[in-house]
C-alpha cells in the first residue's frame, strides 16, 4: 500500500475515525520521543571512563543506543502495523460517535 492510497482510504472514513487515528498517532510519535529520551538520558547518566576523551564516550554511547533501537524495532513497528491494520478492518460501522458532529 503506497502513501496516497493510504490517504485516500483515511480520508474516506468518517471524522471521528480520522480522530481517533490522530490520536493514536499522536501517542506512537510521543512514546518514540520518550522511548529515545529515556535511553539518551541513561547513557547520559553513566560516567565517562577516565582516559578516554569525550567523543570516544559519546560515540560508543550513540552507537549503543542506534543497537538498541534497532533490536527493538521489529517489535514497535509489527505492533503499529498491526494496531493501523486492526483500526482499519474494525472501523467499517457507521455507528454513532461522539465526535461526529
Amino acid at each position: 500500500m503506497n502513501i496516497i492510497s493510504l490517504i485516500e482510504k483515511l480520508q474516506e472514513k468518517p471524522r471521528y475515525v480520522r480522530v481517533r487515528i490522530l490520536w493514536l498517532s499522536v501517542f506512537v510519535c510521543m512514546a518514540l520521543i520518550l522511548l529515545f529520551w529515556v535511553i539518551a538520558f541513561d547513557y547520559s547518566a553513566k560516567e565517562v571512563p577516565k582516559g578516554g576523551s569525550d567523543f570516544d564516550a559519546v560515540s560508543g554511547q550513540v552507537g549503543d543506543s542506534v543497537r538498541e533501537i534497532k533490536n527493538q524495532w521489529p517489535q514497535v513497528s509489527g505492533g503499529i502495523k498491526t494496531e493501523i491494520n486492526n483500526l482499519f478492518e474494525n472501523q467499517t460501522s457507521t455507528e454513532a460517535s461522539p465526535f461526529n458532529q
